[in-house]
């Protein structure tokens, strides 16, 4: 941690150094890659990292808009308050067509995405508002634990938000388009064989794209990761994550009325519910 890091916890937050390292990291990739992905584990922080990203001395003076879930607004709001973040614009999801006609969108020069999942298919309205009138030019901030959900383009739709897909400057990956599709074929192609060689296939494209992409843009820590790497200093303030125990497998048979009735719904669901909403 540099001279030009400065971090200000209020005095109700915990001062973490597994948040202030990636804090850190997140601004070196920021400045190198014009995007980075906050994609902690679920229960990790990653609002308050994404605070204290945006109150460093690199950002401070820079105009930032949130774009937030709608039942998230307000808690963001007070967040980055309590944070002594300036020059900020919290807004909802939901008004993402919106945000184009603010007056100061022009001189916003970072955009942070919360729950950044929600933006990996291209096909949607909203993701060609972000893409073509929000985030355009300006350095992006991710913020998801589940950064892929289905597809490897899933992924994709996301990086494209601040990396030319034809043109990154990834040194490992300058072509992202042709490196995401090549995967995608051979996952496909696997698929057709055997379960077995799918799941192998997802694998081995999943460990590339750890290797080659991911590395480079991404900060990513798991709970069993910060116990061992900060230990000291978890120790040291008193913190400790709940220990979970392994899931226990519960066995029971329907009866035939819940049977008949189970099976009834789930036809009604493939054959009768066909709206989008419900695909």
């Amino acid at each position: 941690i540099d001279k030009e890091t400065d971090f200000n916890f209020p005095d109700s937050f915990m001062d973490l150094e597994y948040q202030k390292q990636a804090v850190v990291s997140a601004s070196k990739i920021l400045e190198a890659y014009n995007g980075v992905f906050l994609a902690d584990v679920v229960g990790l922080g990653k609002t308050y990292i994404a605070a204290l990203l945006a109150q460093q001395p690199s950002l401070k003076p820079a105009r930032k808009l949130f774009i937030v879930p709608p039942v998230l607004v307000d808690y963001w709001r007070e967040t980055l308050s309590d944070f002594g973040v300036n020059k900020f614009k919290v807004e909802s999801a939901g008004q993402i067509k919106n945000i184009k006609n603010w007056d100061k969108l022009r001189d916003v020069e970072y955009v942070f995405l919360d729950e950044a999942h929600r933006y990996r298919n291209e096909d949607t309205e909203t993701w060609k508002e972000l893409y073509e009138n929000i985030c355009f030019g300006k350095k992006v901030i991710l913020i998801t634990a589940t950064a892929i959900n289905n597809r490897y383009a899933d992924l994709l739709s996301q990086i494209k938000l601040f990396q030319r897909p034809n043109r990154s400057n990834i040194p490992t990956v300058r072509n992202l388009q042709n490196f995401f599709k090549t995967l995608e074929n051979k996952a496909k192609k696997a698929k057709e064989k055997s379960t077995d060689a799918y799941i192998s296939e997802i694998r081995e494209g999943s460990k590339l794209i750890r290797e080659r992409v991911l590395k480079h843009i991404m900060v990513r820590r798991t709970r069993k990761e910060v116990k061992e790497f900060f230990n000291v200093d978890l120790k040291k303030q008193k913190l400790e994550f709940p220990e979970i125990g392994t899931p226990n497998p519960i066995a029971y048979e329907f009866d035939e009325k819940i049977n008949d009735i189970f099976n009834e719904t789930i036809n009604i669901l493939k054959n009768e519910f066909i709206k989008a909403r419900y695909t």
